[in-house]
């Protein structure tokens, strides 16, 4: 009888052959599914950034202001044009866009003031641009050519001062002319050297002439160092503030101007004279009643436009 030993069958190698393929599979295609994934990730994390960024860069509230003296322009208009719609400003000139609106162009107006446009997209304006300034009208002033009357307009014309000897706020010009046959109006800035340094001579001059010539400055600039910086030479000339100088300019000048000074004589516009009218020989015969023959800064008189 045949004996047989008992040997260990070993079971089939199948399950460490599908171990191996299995491993073999994700080592070399899960990677690249993987980044697909992170891919589909960012590019969606990218539009959503770009559209909070889209979003942070525009506003829905702001503020209509002066310009030159940045008070708030409370009732200020704001018309969507495409619509019809408008909106109002409150007592400190702000705004806030409605829901309703989305894109167009609006149009920003208050009485007395040039209107200005601007455009509205998603809703907003660009960050940075929702303080809009408007600037003084100025199609109701007649333009005024040497020889030319001035007009009652201009004589009566509220106007803010600083450093009036009585301490008033607002005069008229009407106020100046009286027994004063030359009125002379310095157009100047106190960022503008040569500016300064003609007001000064004016300062210094004008105290000897006050029976015969009135002095008055013209800011063209921000108003707010201008007190402090003419108490701080002792000036006696009082000074035009606010915005109200591109009105006055606009009487003489077709483009705003810095450095100018107008004579006006016995009511009629007379001289913007190259040399400040601080000639003052020129000065006693102009007060004597004598035709002066002056040489003129002309370029941006009426009448004048195409000049250089």
């Amino acid at each position: 009888m045949k004996h047989f030993h008992a040997t260990g069958h070993t079971m089939p190698k199948i399950f460490p052959t599908y171990t191996l393929l299995l491993f073999c599979f994700m080592l070399f295609c899960l990677p690249d599914a993987r980044p697909q994934s992170v891919k589909i990730r960012t590019a969606e994390g990218q539009k959503d950034t770009a559209k909070e960024t889209t979003t942070a860069r525009r506003t829905e509230t702001g503020r209509v202001l002066k310009s030159y003296t940045f008070d708030p322009i409370e009732g200020a208009r704001m018309l969507l044009s495409e619509s019809g719609e408008s909106i109002y400003t409150d007592t400190s000139g702000t705004y806030r866009i409605p829901e309703s609106w989305h894109s167009g162009m609006v149009r920003i107006s208050a009485y007395g003031y040039a209107p200005y446009s601007v455009e509205l997209v998603d809703g907003g304006f660009e960050r940075g641009s929702s303080i809009f300034y408007l600037v003084r009208s100025v199609g109701e002033v007649p333009p005024l050519v040497i020889g030319d009357s001035v007009p009652d307009s201009f004589w009566d014309l509220p106007l803010p001062v600083v450093n009036h000897p009585l301490g008033r706020n607002t005069i008229t010009l009407r106020e100046y002319r009286g027994n004063r046959p030359i009125l002379i109006l310095d157009f100047w800035a106190t960022w503008c050297a040569p500016c300064v340094k003609t007001f000064e001579r004016w300062n210094s001059l004008a105290p000897q002439l006050a029976d015969k010539v009135a002095v008055i400055g013209v800011h063209v600039s921000r108003q707010d160092k201008v007190p402090g910086f003419m108490q701080a030479r002792q000036w006696p000339l009082p000074s035009v503030v606010g915005d109200i100088h591109p009105l006055v300019n606009a009487y003489f000048f077709h483009r705003q101007q810095v450095g100018k000074v107008v004579i006006i004589r016995d009511g009629i516009f007379y001289a913007v004279p190259s040399n400040k009218g601080l000639d003052i020989a020129q000065l006693k015969a102009l007060i004597a009643g004598t035709d002066v023959r002056m040489d003129m800064e002309s370029t941006a008189l009426h009448g004048k436009e195409g000049a250089i």
